[in-house]
């Protein structure tokens, strides 16, 4: 497996102020994978502390993980930006 992180400026706000974030893509020979590194380093961190370190760290602003080839030939989105979750497959 290739796991490249980088960092991603996702979008210019109203008062013009850029969005930045830690991203990481993880390949192999099945599939691909794009995520928000930070908020999986946060997610990993808060699994460790336990759920009453859950308001410490805060999540990052890409709340979406999108997976190729998962299942079989496909791609799925995960949204999670909408105060929910959301799951499209295409």
């Amino acid at each position: 497996m290739f796991i490249c992180v980088y960092n991603y400026t996702k979008y210019t706000t109203r008062s013009g102020r850029k969005l930045t974030d830690t991203m990481a893509l993880e390949i192999d020979t099945k599939s691909c994978k794009s995520y928000s590194y930070h908020n999986y380093l946060v997610d990993f961190v808060r699994q460790e502390l336990g759920r009453g370190s859950w308001g410490t760290f805060s999540k990052s602003a890409n709340l979406y993980m999108i997976h190729a080839n998962y299942p079989k030939h496909k791609t799925t989105v995960i949204d999670m930006s909408a105060g929910g979750y959301a799951e499209y497959v295409d």
